[in-house]
């Protein structure tokens, strides 16, 4: 039975993808959002079809993550690709597109950081990614917690129609620390009640930040 669901969602995703799967996921390694990329389709897609494909293609990438960052283990991401066999028959197999490997045995090492700017934070997070690389590195996104009016005033249009493009749950989420995210938590630090925790897998590193003195930058 689980099984022939696994199949069946497959199915699904397949024929999603075959219709304009390719051409959203293109356009969100290309940084688009949503919106731009409802606009930009050469056919009609609702914004929330177009949401919850852009959600799951970040989390397929392991851009987004709705579990605490785990590199104590090997991390495969697989697709099923159709193929024809003899007579044109079609079948699906299941493929290997992506692996992030485990690079942590051990404890994260735990500390804090309170930047008196939001340059200095984008500065910090800037060198720490560049030491464990992008795909090692993470921070925490609380945007299914907090309500949109509390932090959009920190924000730009372009950095809230990102955040509003994401279908995120009620709880604590974990983006892949790109440039995009650096310069959301260089503004979001001047909010007084912003705090984010930052994983650096590759030096072991947990980095609890918090607003301090940025707050009075405004």
């Amino acid at each position: 039975m689980e099984k022939e669901k696994a199949f069946q969602k497959a199915l699904t995703d397949f024929t999603f993808d075959v219709a304009c799967g390719g051409a959203i996921s293109h356009m969100v390694d290309k940084g688009y959002t949503v919106r731009q990329i409802t606009q930009r389709l050469d056919y009609p897609l609702s914004y929330e079809k177009a949401q919850k494909a852009v959600t799951g293609y970040l989390l397929k990438k392991r851009i987004l993550l709705f579990d605490e960052p785990d590199f104590s283990k090997d991390h495969v991401r697989e697709e099923y690709v159709k193929e024809y066999g003899p007579g044109g028959r079609s079948s699906f197999r299941k493929v290997v597109i992506g692996k992030t490997e485990a690079v942590l045995d051990k404890p994260w090492k735990e500390s804090g950081f309170v930047p008196s700017s939001g340059q200095m934070l984008m500065d910090y997070l800037g060198r720490k990614t560049q030491e464990n690389t992008e795909e090692y590195a993470y921070i925490s996104c609380d945007f299914g917690l907090y309500r949109r009016e509390e932090y959009q005033s920190f924000l730009n249009s372009r950095q809230i129609e990102y955040i509003d493009g994401i279908l995120w749950q009620k709880k604590r989420a974990y983006h892949r620390l790109d440039y995009r995210m650096k310069e959301i938590a260089g503004k979001l630090i001047l909010w007084d009640n912003y705090q984010a925790v930052c994983y650096f897998a590759k030096t072991g590193e947990c980095v609890r930040i918090s607003a301090g003195s940025a707050g009075n930058e405004i």
